[in-house]
């Protein structure tokens, strides 16, 4: 059942004639981790086919997309990380 969800190709990518995963990040991960496990730094990359893979897309409208992309990923989980270090700090401090 996992193998299908891994050769599940990105149709997009497909329709380019290039044969990508649609989900490519955890074979990255297994594959760089076996780099780094070898003392392989240098070829530890992001492959340029997975990196044409959108990872936020969809039947989404464009202000929708936009919000994903900048309000969440870019300003709230940030922010999230930044209040939670605070609090810690905070909390330490007293």
């Amino acid at each position: 059942m996992f193998n299908r969800l891994v050769r599940f190709p990105d149709p997009t990518m497909l329709r380019r004639g290039v044969v990508v995963s649609r989900f490519p990040g955890n074979l990255e991960l297994a594959t760089n981790s076996i780099f780094w496990l070898a003392k392989l730094d240098p070829m530890i990359a992001i492959s340029p086919t997975a990196m044409d893979v959108s990872r936020i897309s969809g039947d989404m409208s464009p202000g929708m997309l936009r919000f994903w992309r900048i309000g969440v990923l870019l300003v709230l989980l940030p922010g999230l990380v930044i209040a939670g270090g605070l609090s810690v700090y905070a909390a330490r401090k007293e």
